[in-house]
């Protein structure tokens, strides 16, 4: 397991709720994203998956588009390019974190909440 960016939030910004994290881990080798919650939980997405579901307004356009065409999908601009590497990570406010991809798309807030529904859906 390579460690390669690690991050902890001041605990005072946190003061009010255990659904938040206090840090997140870059796990470059297993392309994933690790936050450690409040609560005492840990929690690992996979960067592939966070990258295509990317919740910017333009990447939701472009997969509403795709649901609802048919035949063969053409790529396009900066889905030719899009990549999985992330170049940083930062804390947006209280409720989410940016992504900064490689390829430099870095359009879109992945809120705690977010974060939470994924773990949930694992155990659905």
């Amino acid at each position: 397991m390579v460690f390669l960016t690690s991050y902890t939030v001041n605990q005072e910004m946190l003061r009010d709720s255990k659904k938040k994290p206090y840090g997140f881990e870059l796990f470059v080798d297993e392309k994933q994203l690790g936050l450690n919650w409040r609560d005492g939980s840990k929690s690992r997405y996979g960067l592939e998956d966070l990258r295509r579901n990317c919740p910017c307004a333009q990447c939701k356009e472009l997969r509403l588009r795709k649901s609802e065409e048919s035949g063969l999908n053409v790529l396009v601009g900066d889905e030719i390019c899009a990549t999985s590497d992330v170049a940083q990570i930062e804390f947006v406010g209280r409720y989410g974190l940016k992504i900064h991809w490689a390829d430099g798309h870095d359009y879109g807030i992945y809120t705690f909440e977010y974060f939470r529904a994924l773990d949930n859906s694992n155990f659905d």
